[in-house]
């Protein structure tokens, strides 16, 4: 089944993004996928702090390697995230009507 668009997406991005070492759950809410998927990036993510040569903390990641693994830069999710508040600030439009 197909999700409905969510337009604060980002804005929810910025915030797991802002606990610097997500978990396994909080890899799973930014990417929007299932266990599976969620759980290999993960995985991919460790092993990348790994081949560094740094430790990682038990179960879990630097958020980091998930931006470098997924292509994703920190600097359009601050951008679009603050896109997303004006949205939301700006009340909706009311309907001209002809006099």
């Amino acid at each position: 089944m197909r999700q409905k668009y969510r337009n604060d997406i980002n804005i929810e991005r910025e915030m797991i993004l802002h606990k610097i070492y997500l978990t396994k759950t909080d890899v799973r809410n930014f990417m929007h996928w299932g266990n599976d998927k969620a759980n290999r990036l993960f995985e991919a993510c460790r092993q990348k702090c790994i081949d560094e040569g740094k430790t990682n903390i038990e179960g879990k990641i630097c958020y980091k390697h998930l931006l470098q693994l997924t292509g994703i830069n920190e600097s359009d999710i601050t951008r679009m995230a603050n896109q997303e508040r004006k949205i939301k600030d700006t009340p909706p439009s009311t309907k001209l009507t002809s006099v």
